[in-house]
């Protein structure tokens, strides 16, 4: 943007320019000499009226009023309030200060310029729109993701609690408990269990070696209960001496 700042400033003069422009519902003025600021309203009296309207505003006032150097060939100076549109859409207005000639002495020859900046800003503001867009579907997913977390988190705090209280329990009532994967046939015991057998806690266990610590004679039974279950998913509940 300062680019084009400098472009128009060599092409017509003038001693200050701002860009007066609106992303969503927020206001902005971008200065030659003070870069981007959000602003509540247009203070400059000439751009708040060209906004408004949508016509070319001129303010003409004495030359000696400036601060630029005086000259006997200025008796007035001339402030430019021109909006940028592309087609009928205001996409900004631009102000100049100082100018040395009246607008209509000049307006035409930039007018190229003028469609061209207007496009330029567009283009910039979709841009802008566009990643601040990406940027609040990140967040939401950023949030979303935090949530997640923390529910997990939760859940499983609860479960080692519950896990905590389980194995606790198991101690004080010496009860075990333990899964069998039916693919592998491998078995999962709790602490207790391999406690209850004298066994060191993690060895590993399968089918066979599990069954092998009830009698004899109840072992077909379980046997049976387990294929059942296999191949036809129907639940068992066993005692044994």
């Amino acid at each position: 943007m300062k680019k084009i700042f400098e472009t128009l400033m060599g092409l017509i003069g003038g001693s200050d320019i701002s860009l007066y422009y609106r992303i969503d519902d927020k206001l902005f003025a971008h200065n030659i000499y003070r870069g981007v600021s959000e602003i509540r309203k247009i203070d400059d009296g000439a751009a708040s009226k060209a906004y408004e309207s949508g016509k070319p505003t001129q303010i003409p006032h004495k030359f000696n009023d400036t601060q630029l150097i005086k000259t006997p060939e200025f008796t007035n100076a001339y402030d430019w309030a021109l909006p940028l549109k592309t087609g009928d859409e205001l996409i900004a207005v631009l102000s100049v200060k100082n100018l040395m000639m009246p607008l209509n002495e000049l307006k035409n020859d930039i007018d190229l310029f003028f469609n061209f900046a207007a496009n330029i800003i567009k283009n910039q503001i979709l841009d802008y729109k566009k990643i601040k867009q990406a940027y609040n579907e990140l967040n939401a997913l950023n949030r979303e993701y935090l949530t997640e977390i923390a529910i997990r988190k939760k859940t499983e705090k609860k479960l080692l609690d519950k896990e905590y209280m389980l194995r606790k329990t198991g101690e004080m009532a010496k009860v075990g408990g333990w899964e069998l994967d039916i693919e592998t046939n491998e078995v999962i015991w709790t602490d207790e269990v391999y406690i209850i057998h004298e066994l060191p806690i993690g060895q590993k266990i399968d089918l066979s070696l599990g069954l092998s610590f009830y009698p004899s004679e109840s072992r077909p039974k379980i046997e049976t209960a387990l294929k059942d279950l296999a191949e036809n998913g129907t639940p068992f509940d066993i005692e044994t001496p």
